[in-house]
């Protein structure tokens, strides 16, 4: 119901244990700054929220740090999203809207056509793809399967977010049929 605060001198360290969400605050006495790195975990795992970690810290540490999975959660389902991703997709995007507009251009002038409202459109879906592109990275998130084979357990980086969807027991089709829904 209220806050305990507690102040550690740096021998009691060892024989002090954290619970589950408590906070620790270290007075700031060096000039130089220490950026913390954390990432971002939502979804089906027993507490969501955002944790902090190191240049070592691997998605299972992460996942395991979070409680685990809960009983719901569909782990073919995770995404792990990352900016570099998200900036790698944009220039291969770019690369790609550069090449095709190279082999319009190349194909109107080998045919002697004109260029119709049909490119158009097709120009402007490729360029807008951009805002579409969300840095998902393909990874492992069976805990299972990284602890026997640890160069599957992805390193995390700062700012990466992890989303655990829910098993759901909904069918959703799209296409070609007569109702689709």
């Amino acid at each position: 119901s209220g806050n305990n605060f507690v102040e550690l001198n740096q021998q009691d360290f060892k024989n002090f244990l954290l619970q589950p969400r408590d906070t620790v605050i270290v007075p700031f006495f060096n000039s130089s700054i220490y950026q913390a790195k954390s990432v971002t975990v939502s979804g089906q795992v027993e507490m969501p929220g955002e944790y902090f970690i190191t240049d070592e810290t691997k998605l299972s540490d992460v996942i395991k740090a979070a409680g685990g999975y809960r009983e719901d959660a569909y782990i073919l389902g995770g995404a792990l999203f990352r900016e570099a991703a998200k900036d790698l997709q944009i220039q291969f995007n770019k690369r790609k809207y550069a090449d095709t507009i190279n082999e319009i251009i190349s194909n109107i002038a080998g045919a002697g056509a004109s260029t119709g409202s049909d490119t158009a459109i097709f120009l402007e879906e490729l360029r807008s793809q951009n805002a579409e592109l969300t840095g998902r990275m393909i990874v492992e998130f069976d805990i299972i399967k990284t602890e026997i084979d640890q160069s599957k357990d992805t390193i995390l980086v700062d700012g990466d977010q992890i989303y655990i969807p829910p098993i759901s027991s909904h069918v959703y089709l799209f296409g070609d049929f007569r109702e689709p829904s």
